[in-house]
C-alpha cells in the first residue's frame, strides 16, 4: 500500500490540564512572578495512541537489549549488562541454582534485588544474598496466582524534589544512597552488607565434605570477607567460600 492510501489518524488537540493539577516548578525554592491564569495541556512526543506507544517502546527496548547482547564482548570482570538485565526482573518469583562446593542448591524466592556482583532473593523470613560467581542457573518459576507484576521504571517514585536534587547535585545525592549507586554504578555485595550489620545471619560455606552453617550476629563486612559473631567470638569468613548468606528478617512461624 502506498503513502497515498494510508489512513491518516484524525488531528485531535493535546488534552487540557485542570486547574487542580498543581504546577510545582520543579521544586525551586525561588519565589516567581504570579502567572496570569492560562490554559495548560500535556505535552505529547508521538502521535499514536498510549496504548500503541507503550508497545512500540517495549518493541524497541527488546530490540535494543538484544543488540547490547550480541555487540557487548564477554568479559567476566564487568557484571554491570548482568545486573541491569536481572533488575528488570525484580517482583518476580525466581528458582536459582546455587554452586556450593561439590553440590547444588535450589533456592526459591522473589528476586528484590541485583548488585554489581549478587542477586537478593526474598524468602520466607530471610534475606537471601548470593554472588554471581556462585550462580548457576537463575529460571523463572510461574507464580501461584499467574499474576506477574510488570516492570516500572527505576526512578518511578522519587519525588520532585529529589529528581531535582539529583540533576543539580548528582555527585552529592548519589553517593549518600546506596540504592541510587545501585541503580547508577551497581553496588558490590560487601557495600550492601553494611546495612545490616548488627542483624541474625546464618551463612552457608563450603566444607570439604558437605557445606556447613555458620549463624550469628553480622559485626562486618569488608572487601574481601565478613565477620560473624557468635557466641561471644569473631569468626572471619572469605567471601570466596560462602556459598550464600541468609539475613534473618523474621521468624517463619510467625
Amino acid at each position: 500500500m502506498d503513502d497515498k492510501n494510508k489512513k491518516k489518524k484524525p488531528f485531535s488537540c493535546p488534552e487540557s490540564l485542570p486547574a487542580s493539577v498543581p504546577d510545582d516548578r520543579f521544586c525551586s525554592p525561588f519565589q516567581c512572578p504570579e502567572k496570569i491564569p492560562t490554559p495548560r495541556f500535556s505535552s505529547p512526543n508521538s502521535p499514536l495512541s498510549p496504548e500503541e506507544l507503550e508497545q512500540f517502546q517495549e518493541c524497541i527496548e527488546a530490540a535494543n537489549e538484544l543488540l547490547r547482547t550480541l555487540g557487548n564482548p564477554v568479559d567476566p570482570k564487568n557484571k554491570r549488562e548482568l545486573q541491569l538485565r536481572l533488575r528488570k526482573l525484580r517482583g518476580l518469583l525466581m528458582r536459582v541454582a546455587v554452586e556450593c562446593g561439590n553440590i547444588q542448591v535450589d533456592l526459591v524466592g522473589t528476586l528484590q534485588d541485583a548488585g554489581k556482583d549478587f542477586v537478593q532473593l526474598e524468602r520466607v523470613g530471610r534475606s537471601t544474598f548470593i554472588l554471581f560467581e556462585k550462580v548457576c542457573s537463575i529460571r523463572r518459576v510461574t507464580a501461584p496466582d499467574g499474576v506477574e507484576p510488570g516492570h516500572k521504571q527505576e526512578s518511578i517514585n522519587l519525588d520532585t524534589c529529589t529528581r531535582r536534587e539529583i540533576i543539580l547535585n548528582f555527585g552529592k545525592i548519589v553517593s549518600g544512597d546506596p540504592n541510587l549507586i545501585n541503580i547508577f554504578f551497581g553496588l558490590p555485595l560487601h557495600l550492601r552488607l553494611v546495612s545490616f550489620q548488627g542483624c541474625k545471619v546464618e551463612v552457608k560455606i563450603e566444607n570439604s565434605e558437605e557445606p556447613e552453617v555458620i549463624q550469628g550476629m553480622l559485626s562486618a563486612s569488608e572487601e574481601k570477607y565478613i565477620q560473624v559473631q557468635k557466641n561471644n567470638q569473631l569468626e572471619q569468613i572469605n567471601f570466596n567460600k560462602i556459598c550464600f548468606i541468609d539475613v534473618l528478617t523474621g521468624h517463619p512461624d510467625k
